[in-house]
């Protein structure tokens, strides 16, 4: 559930959204053996429980061994999906953000 706890948190606070772990589809990594991941890594693949934003939901999935979301089971990992311009502004390298006209926005709210 910490993982779905933290799909809600970054996807309200990146969508303005106001979603709550009921809104989650969630299914953790049981029934996964060594087996399985071993199976997977003959493929070269790994299985990772992932977060989507996009489908709102949490679960297993069988990712490239070579993805920057295959990291040690101690660690987590996120990766962005935006198109260029996506909630009118930019991330600026500065602090705060851009609007979409070039103008900075250090507090990132406008």
């Amino acid at each position: 559930m910490d993982a779905a706890a933290k799909l809600v948190v970054l996807t309200n606070h990146a969508t303005g959204s106001r979603y709550t772990l009921r809104d989650v589809r969630y299914s953790g990594i049981e029934g996964v053996g060594p087996r399985e991941l071993s199976d997977a890594a003959g493929r070269g693949r790994a299985l990772r429980l992932i977060a989507d934003s996009g489908e709102l939901r949490v679960g297993l999935d069988e990712i490239d061994a070579r993805s920057p979301l295959n990291v040690p089971a101690n660690l987590n990992a996120v990766e962005f999906d935006v198109e260029e311009g996506a909630g009118g502004r930019l991330p600026d390298r500065q602090g705060g953000r851009r609007a979409r006209d070039g103008r900075r926005d250090p507090e990132g709210y406008g």
